[in-house]
């Protein structure tokens, strides 16, 4: 391997000292409406539906536009054809081996990047997590979650693209940093936690 060559964070093999950043707080719980390359600009634009964070508009779409993409991904869960029968009579301490056990005969399967944008024409992806890997040249953002509609199953998919630079815009055409978007999750989840409390 060339020494020069520009340090970019890859999910499979993270270099050292790559910083992870959870970017749960706000796209937990969202939906991925679309996602569109332009091959041309080098652009991937996800669209995602965050009817939590701004309770006085459920409505309010966000597109992220990453820059300078550099390579697209994505993988879905293949469930094992095999059924899976709970022993009667066992508590769920008891059961989670098993599961374990079911889940580790499933496989990662590689899905063409024009076929997972396709898909989200007639499916959604429900996010339940998403992380950024910042390296010296480059980024990664990694987004997981459950893809279902006319098409998938209710099967675990996650996408990965790597990329230099992104923006966000809301559809009241209002710009964000990453760090403010990152803050409407942050209070929305800190409020939530006050209301269960109370409850």
């Amino acid at each position: 391997m060339d020494d020069q060559e520009p340090e970019r964070p890859d999910w499979v093999h993270l270099p050292t000292g790559i910083e992870v950043h959870s970017l749960w707080n706000s796209p937990h719980d969202s939906a991925l409406l679309s996602c569109e390359s332009d091959l041309y600009s080098r652009t991937v634009t996800l669209r995602f539906i965050t009817a939590h964070l701004v309770p006085n508009n459920p409505d309010i779409r966000f597109d992220v536009v990453l820059s300078e993409v550099t390579s697209a991904r994505a993988v879905i869960q293949v469930r094992w054809p095999g059924e899976y029968v709970r022993p009667s009579g066992i508590s769920r301490e008891e059961e989670e081996p098993l599961i374990r056990e079911y889940w580790s005969k499933w496989r990662e399967q590689s899905l063409g990047w024009a076929e997972f944008e396709a898909a989200l024409h007639s499916n959604t992806l429900d996010i339940g997590d998403a992380s950024l890997a910042i390296g010296l040249n480059g980024r990664t953002m990694r987004i997981g979650g459950m893809l279902d509609g006319d098409t998938f199953d209710d099967q675990y998919c996650e996408a990965c693209i790597a990329f230099k630079d992104l923006s966000i815009r809301s559809s009241e055409n209002v710009a964000l940093s990453l760090e403010e978007f990152d803050q409407l999750g942050v209070t929305f989840w800190e409020e939530f936690a006050k209301r269960a409390s109370k409850e």
